[in-house]
């Protein structure tokens, strides 16, 4: 997901959040922060097994909203990669980071204590 929010956060570092979508009725600039939160800084803290279940779930939201706001009259072929990103976050919603995740590592750190 990171190489789809790092053209976003340039979208976003260079001003041009105003001509970004706005399918929340937020506002353009704010949706456009959202979806760079999720995409970029989620996916990190993913990466790295830091607050998996919470940047799981950022992730849900951000590809429930592709999948059924924004692409809601798209055909099955345009969502069906958004939708397959939906439930493979979702699967790690409910599993977890993993053995090998730092939230693994400190909750040992934090158990030993």
């Amino acid at each position: 997901m990171l190489t789809h929010g790092i053209p976003k956060l340039m979208l976003l570092i260079h001003g041009q959040g105003p001509v970004w979508m706005n399918p929340l009725g937020i506002g353009s600039t704010f949706s456009l922060f959202l979806c760079v939160l999720a995409e970029c800084v989620c996916s990190l803290t993913l990466m790295v097994g830091f607050l998996s279940r919470l940047s799981a779930l950022v992730l849900v939201f951000n590809f429930w909203v592709v999948v059924f706001v924004f692409d809601r009259d798209a055909s099955w072929a345009q969502v069906e990669l958004p939708l397959l990103y939906l439930v493979c976050y979702g699967a790690l919603l409910c599993t977890g980071g993993g053995a090998f995740s730092l939230d693994r590592l400190i909750s040992r750190k934090l158990r030993c204590k």
